[in-house]
């Protein structure tokens, strides 16, 4: 048995009628080599099925787009010493963030065209999502070694900082430009939810860290939870209007969602001790596992049937 990073897909798709769930769906767990194996981290996807992250290679990170045709992108912005994509919105538009000899930065990756992101007063940026009108999100740390959220359009910085936060951290944003993240108050970490300038707080049950990652264009979140500072991480998903729910595979602390889609495309990643190959179903949740690529294009067809369904009926 040896210590391996599970690149985790999850997916889910709910089909309601009425507010009832028709299918429960299935999870499984796809292990891979670590890191300094030589391994991949998915981090960010979009509703297509093109999804971001990392390889690792003679101690140097190296981005990537994989897309549902099978293509492998490397992403690497010019003289970069390190890279990690985390973000892909739906026209294959990447961010993340990437070091070279005078520092870190944000990045957008257009087709191969690269934009540095530097926030203003930053001596490090941070890139981690970015919507389909091209508003980024991230954060950034300044002279004084203070961390603050931003989104980015056009060239435009807006500085995101929950009051009487000592550091806050801008995770993900959805088409409607609503952002999700966490702050730090000084002695725990909490969720937040920030829309049109107001602020909404969330806090897992009992916890000392609510870390949100996600947010999909209904609502719907994902994150993760740690109760004490030696206690592994649990995963969650908060569906709109829902209570919390831990939909992945029983006994799985330390498994860490990043991405989500509009879809309940999840991906995310864990380190376990467990077997090399580790495959499961379960029922309860909402999600269920990425495809092999052969049917990553059919799921894309499905998700775009449900795309246009619900915004069907909301013009009715």
């Amino acid at each position: 048995m040896t210590l391996k990073t599970l690149l985790v897909g999850v997916v889910g798709f709910v089909f309601l009628l009425g507010g009832t769930a028709l299918a429960d769906p299935t999870y499984s767990i796809y292990s891979s080599p670590t890191l300094a194996d030589g391994g991949m981290l998915r981090y960010g996807l979009n509703d297509f099925g093109s999804y971001v992250g990392w390889t690792y290679s003679g101690g140097t990170y190296f981005g990537f787009l994989n897309t549902p045709d099978g293509k492998f992108i490397p992403v690497d912005p010019p003289a970069a010493t390190d890279t990690h994509a985390t973000g892909v919105n739906n026209t294959n538009v990447v961010v993340g963030y990437f070091s070279d000899a005078s520092g870190t930065h944000g990045f957008m990756d257009a087709g191969g065209v690269y934009t540095t992101l530097n926030a203003p007063g930053a001596v490090k940026t941070y890139a981690y999502g970015i919507n389909g009108t091209g508003r980024v999100v991230g954060y950034y740390v300044d002279a004084s070694g203070v961390t603050h959220g931003f989104t980015e359009y056009a060239g435009v910085f807006t500085t995101i900082d929950v009051p009487g936060a000592v550091a806050t951290y801008g995770l993900s944003i959805n088409q409607e430009g609503d952002v999700v993240g966490s702050y730090f108050d000084g002695s725990e970490v909490h969720g937040f939810i920030y829309h049109n300038g107001t602020f909404e707080y969330v806090d897992y049950p009992n916890a000392d860290v609510t870390w949100l990652t996600g947010i999909n264009q209904d609502g719907s979140l994902i994150g993760f939870s740690r109760s004490c500072d030696t206690c592994a991480s649990d995963p969650f998903v908060k569906l709109a209007g829902e209570p919390f729910s831990q939909p992945f595979y029983a006994g799985g602390p330390g498994f860490y969602p990043t991405g989500v889609n509009d879809f309940g495309l999840d991906i995310g990643y864990a380190s376990q001790q467990i077997p090399t190959t580790t495959a499961f179903e379960g029922s309860g949740g909402r999600l269920a596992a990425i495809p092999e690529p052969g049917t990553t294009v059919l799921v894309g067809a499905g998700a775009l049937a449900l795309l246009l369904a619900k915004r069907f009926r909301k013009k009715q």
